[in-house]
């Protein structure tokens, strides 16, 4: 479901006496349930773009696991010191980089310990090899709940800064089209493109959200949910906010959730870890506006909202 999300990096598998037993011993433990990527204590560093609500989730999920040795580092005065940590970093030491910035100030370093790219918004190519975690939702996990919770729309709008979602959109776009929808995209380069590039999407069954800092800021919020009312063209949004704002649903991480995972993934990722299936990632948290579908009349019933997290009337 979520191919293209990470790319998992795995040893060979050991031959030869014990050391096949030992490793068909391990697997079978995993199979059981009985073994996890973490048998042991874990030195993990946490390099975070800033400080936020969202991030500081992440943290809170990273340390949830007792067995990890957590250390949390902002980039900012003392990126020097910090560069050195992460570049001299031991074995049995992971790197979590939380955001953007902080990954592609990871990416720039000599770093050989096992990193995963965590909760990466916007673009991903111009970052490192390590796996990335965006903050996007998939497009395939989205499409799922358009079909059960939006079942006859056709024509899907995305609004999006190209310096920030290019590429992104583009390959959203081809992943929509793929499942029968027609896109429609229109590029924000700043709050006064916002009008006309509503003006274009009159005609669309559903505006799709994407995490852009500039189409989904506090200063265009108003003039999207005015929109999505005017035209009665429901919003896919970001956040369990926009759904008590008016929006029509949305799905978003829990960010605690998504910190772990980051975390066992790059356990996954050390020579220690053998074998071991990767982690599972967490699905998002769906939230949904019953008032906002009424309007819209549409009809929701139980088999549609089972799997919902938060109902708003």
């Amino acid at each position: 479901m979520f191919a293209g999300l990470a790319t998992f990096r795995r040893n060979p598998m050991m031959r030869g006496g014990i050391s096949s037993l030992r490793n068909h011993a391990s697997m079978m433990l995993v199979l059981l349930g009985l073994a996890t990527p973490l048998a042991h204590a874990q030195r993990v560093i946490v390099v975070r773009s800033a400080d936020s609500p969202a991030n500081a989730r992440a943290i809170a999920g990273i340390r949830s696991d007792s067995r990890r040795i957590v250390e949390s580092r902002i980039l900012g005065a003392e990126d020097g010191a910090l560069a050195a940590m992460l570049a001299n970093a031991t074995p049995g030491t992971a790197i979590v980089a939380l955001g953007t910035q902080a990954a592609r100030f990871v990416a720039r370093l000599p770093v050989a310990a096992p990193t995963v790219d965590c909760m990466v918004q916007g673009d991903l190519d111009t970052l490192s090899a390590a796996p990335v975690v965006p903050l996007a939702v998939p497009v395939d996990v989205q499409i799922k709940w358009m079909k059960r919770l939006l079942p006859a729309i056709r024509k899907v709008a995305i609004l999006f800064d190209p310096a920030q979602n290019a590429r992104t959109v583009a390959e959203t776009s081809r992943q929509l089209t793929a499942a029968g929808y027609t896109v429609m995209a229109e590029q924000v380069t700043s709050p006064s493109a916002l009008p006309p590039a509503l003006a274009k999407l009159a005609d669309a069954n559903a505006l799709l959200a994407l995490p852009d800092t500039t189409v989904y800021s506090p200063e265009l919020a108003k003039g999207l949910l005015l929109f999505t009312y005017r035209t009665d063209t429901p919003m896919i949004a970001l956040s369990d906010g926009w759904v008590r704002a008016g929006a029509l649903y949305s799905l978003e991480w829990d960010y605690a959730e998504l910190g772990n995972y980051c975390a066992e993934l790059a356990a996954h990722l050390m020579p220690a870890a053998g074998s071991t299936a990767p982690p599972l990632m967490p699905p998002p948290h769906v939230s949904v506006n019953r008032r906002a579908a009424a309007q819209l009349r549409l009809k929701w019933d139980a088999a549609s909202l089972a799997g919902v997290d938060h109902v708003h009337d």
